[in-house]
């Protein structure tokens, strides 16, 4: 609660320095009976002075008190944190005692200098408890750790490997607040608790990161009041830059429909955000990669579905579910599996009605693990299907995709049967949620799906068996002995789902590039590029409400798939459509906004396009054009 730091020991200082603290003898500081403060400005001429103070608030990164509600701002990777009050009406969050680690995380990857404050206090009766605030730390844990404990000892370490740092004795008092402060400037760390620094290190394996804190295994804290303060290169307090302050939600969430139609000119979508070996978006949310430099307007993520595949009960933190809602055009999805589970990620008793012995065959030896398939003919399973939906859709989710949701899903099974099971489970599942929650399915090249009718979206994910191949232009192209795919065809699965599906009618676009070396640098091929530039302009015009991506091949990398570059056209600005596809010929078609034009020519020819009004312009064979001012 912030009304409890007075403006004389916090937000009235103009300097933010723990410079001028020296380091302590043997003796304890006592701790818990001072009231919250902060270190007075630096007094060492070496370090130098500002060259004009600026306000506390400016250099605010975080700034959290609790006294709003659940704090958007914090990421409870543990999910046993939750907000207390006290006696006085104080709002405070505290743990739930546990056999694992209680922890948070909160900022930026981005995050180099800056100090944290917070404080804290000890519940449970336990003669020893330690806790632990993190600083320069990366969404694995990875950084540096300030360890606190009711034994009287504190300590700086650094992980991994384990390694201590640094260390001093002090005096807690058990149920009595304490205020722990961090400041990390370049390579030198100090430890405060109150306004006394205990420990000084200087060391440089980190030089940035998030911060957080966590509670060990059968321990029990609070903790209050958590800001955080950009710094320069001297200590002292420096204006942030705004893609670097968390700020605290405003209380607006925004419906399905509002996404929508919040959504850019080229709006780009992301499948199993973040997902992949070595993949990390950078962001306080680690699957989301949506950003001002890599805006995405739908992603679809695992996180939040409960490892026991017969669960109906989804595991999404609070913090997730109100960082999903309060986004304005991006639309957020759950993927849950409904025909397979993953022996690696999920489980599912071989008591259970659902459980097959069975191994998924397509995924035997792959770079996927071990699968087996569930009872998805089981007249029991559309019901748990349609009870999961429900419960995401209450836990803040925007829809629900379904990996694939086709008739070759079925492991040797009959088309008519995986159909008739496929319907079952739609139709549950529809009856379910009602019409303004988003059920996808990944159909891949297929149409004709019976199951159109109670769909909202599609994910158009274009496999290609060989990453080399390029494209033909129409069905003639096309080679009977082997998949080669045309873009003729691509532009008729565009029409037909579009037709097809119920309100809003999400397709997610996402033909696959041509990979003939290194697959990171022929993202941006020439041939690619220009590919690439073709498959948005269709997917913008072509659809109501169409989302692109041109990726990596599933072969082109085994630490994970949908990786991709995200191309500079992708940013282009023309407002809002002001009309529908406009078809000039056979494979040539436009769609106007608000401040252009975007028009595809998926032909061999080079086309002369005139508008109504008499304005004309060229579009070259096999391109994409995003024109300004048409």
């Amino acid at each position: 609660m912030r009304a409890r730091i007075s403006s004389t020991s916090f937000l009235g200082f103009l300097i933010l320095s723990f410079a001028a603290c020296t380091p302590t003898d043997s003796t304890p500081a006592a701790i818990g009976t001072t009231e919250p403060s902060v270190p007075s400005a630096a007094t060492d001429e070496s370090t130098g002075t500002p060259d004009s103070q600026i306000p506390i608030e400016a250099a605010t990164l975080l700034s959290v008190d609790f006294e709003n509600g659940y704090p958007i701002e914090l990421y409870d990777w543990s999910q046993r944190w939750a907000i207390e009050t006290e006696d006085d009406g104080n709002a405070i969050f505290c743990n739930e005692i546990s056999d694992d680690w209680s922890s948070v995380l909160f900022g930026l990857d981005e995050w180099e200098n800056y100090a944290i404050s917070l404080r804290m206090k000890f519940l449970s009766a336990n003669e020893e408890q330690a806790a632990e605030i993190y600083i320069r730390i990366n969404q694995d844990f990875e950084g540096y750790r300030a360890s606190v404990s009711n034994n009287d000892w504190v300590e700086i370490g650094f992980y991994p490997p384990p390694s201590s740092l640094g260390g001093s004795p002090v005096s807690l008092t058990q149920g009595e607040w304490f205020r722990v402060q961090l400041q990390f400037v370049e390579d030198d760390l100090k430890y405060f608790l109150e306004s006394e620094m205990l420990i000084e290190v200087n060391d440089d394996k980190r030089t940035s990161g998030r911060a957080g804190f966590g509670v060990e295994p059968d321990a029990e804290a609070c903790v209050d009041d958590i800001i955080v303060w950009g710094l320069d290169e001297n200590g002292f307090p420096i204006e942030s830059p705004a893609d670097l302050v968390i700020e605290p939600f405003d209380g607006t969430f925004y419906s399905l429909g509002e996404k929508v139609d919040n959504r850019p000119t080229i709006p780009v979508f992301y499948p199993w955000s973040g997902s992949g070996e070595g993949i990390n978006c950078g962001q306080q949310f680690w699957f989301d990669c949506d950003t001002g430099d890599t805006p995405y307007s739908l992603v679809w993520i695992s996180t939040g579905t409960a490892r026991d595949i017969e669960s109906t009960q989804p595991e999404v933190p609070p913090t997730q579910a109100i960082h999903m809602q309060s986004e304005d055009n991006t639309i957020y999805l759950i993927s849950e599996e409904w025909h397979y589970w993953n022996l690696s990620w999920r489980t599912l008793s071989s008591d259970s009605k659902f459980y097959l012995d069975e191994v998924y065959g397509f995924h035997e030896n792959s770079e996927y693990g071990a699968t087996k398939v569930i009872n998805f003919e089981h007249p029991e399973w559309p019901a748990v299907m349609a009870e999961k939906a429900l419960n995401f859709m209450n836990a803040g989710l925007d829809g629900i995709m379904l990996d694939w949701w086709h008739n070759d899903a079925g492991n040797g099974r009959s088309d008519e049967d995986v159909e008739a099971a496929r319907l079952a489970i739609i139709k549950a599942m529809r009856e379910k949620v009602g019409d303004d929650f988003i059920l996808m399915g990944n159909v891949n090249w297929s149409v004709s799906d019976p199951t159109s009718q109670y769909l909202s979206g599609v994910f158009l994910e274009l496999w290609k068996p060989d990453p080399g191949e390029g494209y033909g232009l129409t069905y003639n192209d096309e080679d009977s002995s082997v998949w080669k795919p045309s873009i003729e065809r691509m532009e008729d699965l565009l029409k037909y789902w579009d037709t097809n599906l119920q309100w809003p009618k999400i397709i997610a676009f996402e033909p696959w590039k041509i990979t003939t070396g290194d697959y990171i640098a022929d993202r941006n091929s020439e041939e690619n590029y220009a590919y690439a530039k073709l498959f948005t302009a269709m997917a913008v015009v072509i659809p109501d409400n169409g989302y692109i991506l041109y990726a990596d091949n599933n072969d082109d990398w085994d630490g994970g798939d949908h990786q991709h570059a995200y191309y500079d056209f992708f940013h282009t600005d023309l407002g809002k459509p002001t009309s529908g596809m406009v078809e000039v010929m056979e494979g040539v078609a436009y769609k106007r906004f608000e401040k252009g034009i975007v028009v595809y020519n998926r032909t061999s020819k080079e086309v002369e396009v005139t508008l109504p009004g008499g304005m004309q312009f060229k579009i070259g064979p096999i391109e994409g054009l995003f024109i300004e001012g048409y």
